[in-house]
């Protein structure tokens, strides 16, 4: 799923096994748009819903603007990452998770962030990546609209505020 300003693309996008989701958002792919400009990115059996009017169009194939992108969220990983033997689990980076609630236009994201172990949460708008990414994440909308994701990628540039969350409070708890 794929997140705008004013609407929800839902469709698939064709990469190798090896280019995981936030590279793509990041760098582009190779085998699916290798003519197409960096910043386009192309969704193939599209349902775009429109949030003003609530209608849906459908697409075999839909470019759409990685600018433009809010949030992407995927539903299931496209590889079984299996590790043999002879890979060591220190060949990883170690990194500490944060809770965060993540304010978009539109839309609120809570999940979980990764930074390195000497970093504060300043480190994640401070990436150099556009799109920032988050594990078990949920997000809310307009008209009540809400999903939970495996992964999902932010756009850095879209984000208007980021917090760390302790604990979430009701309103009526003030």
């Amino acid at each position: 799923v794929i997140g705008t300003v004013d609407s929800i693309y839902f469709g698939y996008i064709h990469h190798f096994n090896s280019e995981r989701l936030l590279d793509i958002f990041n760098q582009g792919s190779v085998g699916d748009q290798p003519d197409l400009p960096a910043d386009i990115l192309q969704v193939h059996d599209t349902h775009i819903y429109h949030l003003d009017t609530k209608s849906i169009t459908v697409s075999p194939n839909c470019l759409v603007v990685k600018s433009a992108v809010m949030f992407v969220g995927e539903e299931k990983y496209s590889v079984d990452v299996s590790f043999k033997e002879s890979h060591r689990s220190n060949l990883f980076k170690r990194r500490k998770a944060i809770s965060v609630e993540i304010n978009l236009p539109y839309f609120l994201v809570t999940g979980q962030v990764y930074i390195d172990p000497w970093q504060r949460l300043i480190g994640v708008l401070d990436d150099a990546r556009r799109f920032i990414p988050l594990t078990a994440a949920s997000i809310s909308g307009r008209g009540g609209w809400i999903a939970s994701y495996r992964f999902m990628a932010v756009n850095r540039n879209q984000i208007q505020s980021i917090a760390a969350l302790e604990k979430k409070l009701e309103l009526s708890q003030y």
